[in-house]
Formats: C-alpha cells, sequence, structure tokens
C-alpha cells in the first residue's frame, strides 16, 4: 500500500512532530474499562515513558505518581 502511495515508513517518520500533541498540553492517559473496575474513566498524564515512544521525556506532560 505504502508503495502505492509512493511514500516510506522512514519519510513518514522524518515528517512526523513529535512535539505536536505535547505543545497542546496533551499527555497520554489510561483507560479502565467499567467492566473491571466498576466506571468508565481516562486518567491523564501517564508519567511512564512508553518503550517505542519518540516523544522526549521533558515533553511528555505527565504528572507525579
Amino acid at each position: 500500500m505504502l508503495d502505492t502511495l509512493k511514500t516510506s515508513v522512514d519519510g513518514l517518520a522524518k515528517c512526523f512532530d513529535v512535539s505536536f500533541y505535547p505543545n497542546l498540553g496533551l499527555s497520554r492517559g489510561v483507560f479502565f474499562a467499567k467492566e473491571h473496575f466498576d466506571e468508565a474513566k481516562v486518567v491523564n498524564g501517564n508519567p511512564r515513558k512508553v518503550i517505542c515512544d519518540d516523544i522526549p521525556e521533558e515533553l511528555n506532560n505527565g504528572k507525579d505518581i
């Protein structure tokens, strides 16, 4: 499919702005499903760094535990 679109994963990676969402004040979140936690809820500000995360640690907008 990418060949058909004349693009590549490397090309997309070069154009991806890793600071786009952090600069909007957004952060990662964790979803807690109602069937497991009696309430459906998204908790934002996850302080953990994700293994494959390209967002620099100082921009992840995480909250202290």
